[in-house]
């Protein structure tokens, strides 16, 4: 490995580094016939080299970055049958308009169309052709579930001319006739490759005088055509030579089929011309709370809209809305010291929901509506945050209160569900004044200091509170540790919530932060308030606004570095949770105040900065995707280098894995509605690596901890990427509510880490860069579908 300098990357993972399959649940592997599958891959990887060659040796100008071609299927496969004790072989025909045809997906294989003839038109990129003709031509040892995967396919060739255009047609135009055709080009094409085609096209046709492109245009499903004057001889060099033409063919043309009818005035739209906001590059975070005065002295420059719930809340109430937003807009500040802030330095900036019931309440039931009316008036906003709880624990209600807690809660994990957003939830706080009946920290199952109803949720981001300085007259004397006053976890299920921690303060012995109507200085942490002068508060309100502020970071560096890709909140949140750190340490922190720790403040304190300043010792890896439903499996190549665990002291990998299902809160010992399985395999086919790290039975954010040590590395079969199969499932989970209809779809986001765990670590980072398919870890997925998964209310009739 070389020496040289090497800049350190996030790496993303995206349709080249993933293949689809339907997870075997347990069940048998395929039992086939006799197969020479040491004859068969290397047909196969024969055929797939001869076609890139082929196509390398084209006009096209795109023949080096896309591959179409024919996926020809084998007559058919052989497979053993048992019935009454006596086994038989059978011949089953593959046929590639119905089931057979998800083949290609989990090959990573993009399915254009089938042929009249049962042969499939599929796309490619050169990189996988790379990987696929490798994996063949060892077909006979990769194992039986990876064998079913080429079991149907016979070989590849280069799409034929008259797949691009009809003889018939052709037969038609005389040789020196110009005629009007439409060439439309192949799907997955960008931009700046459409226009490549188009040029190359213009070039050719300006060969030949009168012919020329006249028009051209796109469809729904954003193929890209052009409407030309050409010659038959240069639509034979077409069809023959350019394979990012999918057809082409003479104008299509329609008639009228209905009566002439009168046209009705069309209504008049109501509109509202927004002003820009000052600071448009920044993210933004939805502050749900009593409001910000408009003209804010320090905060107006970084106010992106107002959004009001009632007519009557039109004007805001207290300070507390002030305090919270700047913490969103500066973050953590400490000014103990005497320092100001600068007004410009803000790098957020907050829409201003106002859904309060008075100064100091929020409005329940206006909530859910207000978060509808928010995502449909601001579709950019995808972050919001929760700087409020119940004034009660759940478990202190009665029974009908307690159901309707939750029914309010499985809303906004629904909500999630549907709308793909983040939402920073505080984890409240214990009344004040209200000391424990144990003193701290053996107050953890105290009933006061349990969770409430919007901090019980499986999909939100809950934020505990911890000290980040202590104070002359704070009751913590250590940093790091719990604020007295945060809510205790677990939650719903005994769910490991909260999952994150920010500062947020301390208070006096006396449990509050006055004593004797006068104010304990320096328990707090600092905010802005209504008008403009910065005060230490304390409170999970102010913790909770720095968990937002992160996730509002990572989720606008993946949009502005991604363009054209929609990050996932679960994304985020996966990413957030791997690369969340402890604010107090392991060795200092034992006994009652560990148990306390991991109760309050979860996988630790989040952050973005590793998205901008990547570690130059480990190396992130990150993937996003798409579960059609419970059938389907994602199976994801991961880039652990066999060189890096040779020389590395200690191998290891962690991941943080998070999903938002649908949630039913009629069950509330499961909750959610489907559970992500995952497998960590060395090799296709292989036994799974077995895994440190959270475990619940339904909880969606799922940390693991990989010893790669473990693994022999001399026993892995060539190829040496590795797999992490992915899928859901609704075995033993709650049932739908049956009041709606979700969508089968599952977002699933997977982070993971590379790192050697020694004092003088050897970093991934150079073992990666250079892979031959190292320029494709650049983006995450393109999903093939909208990434919002409907809920149908369902009504009886």
């Amino acid at each position: 490995m070389s020496k040289r300098a090497i800049d350190p990357r996030t790496y993303f993972l995206n349709e080249r580094h993933e293949s689809r399959d339907e997870k075997s649940g347990g069940g048998r592997l395929p039992n086939f016939g006799t197969i020479d599958w040491r004859a068969k891959g290397q047909g196969i990887s024969h055929s797939l080299r001869a076609v890139a060659k082929s196509l390398e040796s084209s006009d096209d100008p795109l023949a080096k970055k896309h591959y179409y071609l024919v996926a020809r299927p084998v007559d058919a496969v052989p497979k053993l049958t048992t019935k009454k004790n006596e086994t038989s072989e059978v011949n089953q025909k593959p046929d590639y308009t119905r089931g057979d045809s998800r083949v290609f997906g989990r090959l990573g294989l993009d399915l254009l169309n089938v042929t009249a003839d049962g042969n499939a038109i599929v796309h490619a990129t050169p990189e996988r052709i790379e990987q696929l003709a490798t994996r063949t031509a060892s077909l006979e040892s990769i194992g039986v579930r990876e064998q079913a995967r080429w079991s149907t396919i016979g070989s590849f060739e280069v799409i034929p001319p008259r797949l691009r255009i009809d003889d018939a047609w052709l037969a038609t135009i005389e040789p020196k006739a110009i005629v009007e055709a439409i060439i439309q080009l192949q799907p997955l094409l960008n931009v700046v490759e459409i226009d490549a085609v188009m040029r190359a096209i213009a070039r050719i046709t300006a060969e030949r005088e009168k012919e020329r492109i006249i028009g051209n245009g796109s469809d729904l499903t954003g193929r890209q055509w052009m409407r030309a004057r050409v010659s038959r001889a240069t639509l034979e060099r077409l069809a023959k030579d350019f394979y990012s033409i999918e057809i082409m063919h003479e104008p299509l043309k329609s008639v009228i089929a209905a009566q002439h009818g009168s046209r009705n005035a069309p209504s008049r739209l109501l509109t509202t011309v927004a002003v820009p906001p000052p600071v448009d590059s920044l993210p933004t975070v939805a502050v749900f709370d009593v409001g910000i005065p408009p003209g804010h002295q320090i905060l107006a420059k970084y106010r992106r809209g107002e959004f009001v719930s009632q007519p009557d809340l039109s004007a805001n109430r207290g300070s507390h809305g002030s305090l919270v937003a700047s913490r969103v807009v500066f973050g953590e500040r400490d000014l103990s010291d005497g320092s100001i802030v600068d007004p410009q330095s803000g790098t957020c900036r907050f829409l201003d929901v106002k859904c309060s019931d008075g100064i100091n309440d929020i409005d329940d039931k206006a909530i859910i509506t207000s978060l509808k009316s928010v995502v449909g008036a601001y579709a950019d906003t995808r972050v919001f945050n929760f700087s409020f709880a119940s004034k009660t624990p759940l478990d202190l209600y009665g029974e009908a209160h307690r159901e309707a807690q939750l029914l309010l809660t499985e809303q906004l994990d629904n909500f999630i569900f549907e709308y793909d957003v983040l939402i920073a939830v505080a984890a409240g706080n214990s009344p004040p004044g209200r000391k424990p009946v144990n003193p701290y920290p053996m107050h953890i199952d105290e009933p006061e200091w349990k969770l409430g109803r919007w901090a019980l949720g499986f999909n939100t981001m809950v934020c505990g509170s911890h000290i980040g300085a202590v104070g002359a007259n704070g009751l913590i004397r250590r940093m790091g540790l719990p604020s007295p006053f945060s809510r205790i976890g677990l939650g719903i299920s005994d769910a490991p919530t909260p999952s994150f921690t920010a500062t947020g303060g301390d208070v006096g012995e006396n449990y509050m932060t006055t004593e004797n109507g006068n104010t304990i200085g320096g328990l707090g942490v600092w905010c802005c308030n209504e008008i403009g002068q910065w005060e230490d508060h304390s409170g999970t309100s102010y913790s909770v606004p720095l968990l937002a502020r992160e996730a509002a970071l990572a989720l606008h560096h993946l949009q502005t570095t991604q363009p054209g890709v929609r990050p996932f909140a679960v994304t985020v949140r996966a990413f957030l949770a791997l690369t969340a750190t402890l604010p107090y340490s392991l060795e200092d922190v034992t006994g009652p105040e560990l148990k306390l720790c991991k109760r309050t403040l979860g996988l630790g304190v989040a952050s973005s900065e590793k998205l901008t300043n990547p570690d130059s010792n480990n190396a992130i890896v990150i993937w996003q995707g798409i579960l059609n439903d419970s059938s389907d499996l994602a199976s994801i190549e991961l880039p652990i280098l066999r060189d890096w665990l040779k020389l590395a002291t200690k191998p290891r990998m962690r991941a943080a894995i998070a999903y938002d299902p649908p949630v039913n809160h009629a069950v509330p010992a499961v909750w959610a509605c489907r559970k992500i399985q995952a497998v960590l395999l060395p090799c296709p086919g292989g036994t799974g690596i077995r895994a440190k790290g959270t475990s619940h039975r339904s909880y969606t954010l799922v940390t693991r901890d990989y010893d790669l040590q473990t693994v022999d590395v001399s026993q892995l079969p060539a190829p040496e990427n590795w797999r992490f199969e992915i899928n859901y499932s609704e075995q033993d989970m709650a049932e739908y509510p049956p009041t709606a209809t979700f969508s089968p779809l599952q977002r699933v986001a997977v982070a993971i880490e590379l790192f050697d765990d020694c004092e003088l670590p050897l970093s991934p980072q150079p073992f990666i860069q250079a892979l031959p398919n190292f320029v494709t870890m650049n983006r995450l997925s393109l999903p093939p579908v909208l990434t919002v998964a409907p809920v149908i209310l369902r009504s009886r009739t």
